[in-house]
């Protein structure tokens, strides 16, 4: 006999686990920073000058969000493999719901790097 799927039970689950996994990671940098933090971290002003960028143009935010600016390098980099990812799992998702959300996400995380990329180049610009 076949068991009824319970959708919203799963996707909460899979919300509680990115929540988590998104808590964990939080701290995990916090502490990292705190440890870190001192004249060592002098040393590597570059890296830390590429993580910054964002927060020199809208210092406003900065002061609300600065654990959020150590981590945008590292998710726009990768948003192109995201969208690849996701545009393969479109390719062998079961069903037309899950073949339409995920080309969404390909489209969001294209739009993110674009997005981006036109703002990194904007200084270029005459």
């Amino acid at each position: 006999m076949k068991r009824p799927s319970e959708p919203p039970l799963k996707v909460g689950l899979v919300a509680a686990g990115y929540v988590g996994a998104f808590v964990v990671a939080s701290l995990v940098v916090m502490l990292y920073v705190a440890l870190t933090s001192g004249p060592d971290r002098q040393g590597a002003q570059g890296m830390y000058a590429f993580g910054g960028y964002h927060a020199v143009q809208n210092a406003g935010l900065a002061a609300d969000l600065p654990w959020w600016f150590g981590l945008s390098p590292i998710r726009i980099l990768v948003a192109p493999l995201f969208a690849l990812v996701f545009l393969l799992a479109a390719l062998f998702a079961p069903n037309r719901f899950s073949r339409i959300a995920l080309l969404a996400a390909v489209l969001v995380e294209g739009g993110i790097f674009v997005w981006v990329v036109l703002i990194w180049l904007r200084p270029f610009r005459s």
